[in-house]
């Protein structure tokens, strides 16, 4: 009789180990999709925005017009009233022009908890040099001409 009871006992055993393993596999596959389906939205949102032929920055006698999906909302129009200071630097050996507005606590309320997490502490609209086929002096020196009128 003795010996009946551990028979069950293993049996129980078994079941309750065979239903981890069960949940484990449910847990991971689950898992799994969700990692896939976040990473096909985040390449498929990257690619649209990639293949819409729009131009990167729009200058005219009004202000600055910039479209970086990537990391900012579409800046509708940035006034030259609104921009502080513009300026070129160094990145890893990447030139920038960074530009520094007045109202940044306005263009970083239009992007999302994520790309806002992900600027950190930048208060700058920065333009990286591969994202424009103009040269990085010649767009600073345009930038700095408007502001001055």
């Amino acid at each position: 009789m003795n010996k009946y009871f551990d028979f069950k006992g293993e049996i129980k055993t078994e079941i309750i180990i065979l239903a981890v393993i069960i949940l484990k596999s449910l847990f991971l596959k689950f898992f799994g999709l969700l990692m896939i389906i976040f990473s096909l939205w985040i390449l498929g949102s990257n690619t649209i925005d990639y293949l819409k032929k729009k131009p990167l920055m729009v200058i005219n006698d009004s202000g600055i017009k910039i479209n970086i999906n990537a990391v900012y909302a579409k800046i509708d129009m940035l006034m030259w009233s609104e921009v502080e200071e513009v300026f070129t630097y160094n990145d890893n050996g990447y030139k920038s022009i960074g530009i520094y507005s007045s109202n940044m606590k306005e263009i970083l309320s239009k992007i999302s908890l994520f790309r806002r997490f992900m600027l950190g502490s930048t208060k700058i609209i920065t333009i990286p040099k591969n994202a424009i086929s103009m040269d990085i002096d010649d767009l600073y020196i345009e930038i700095k001409s408007r502001m001055t009128n």
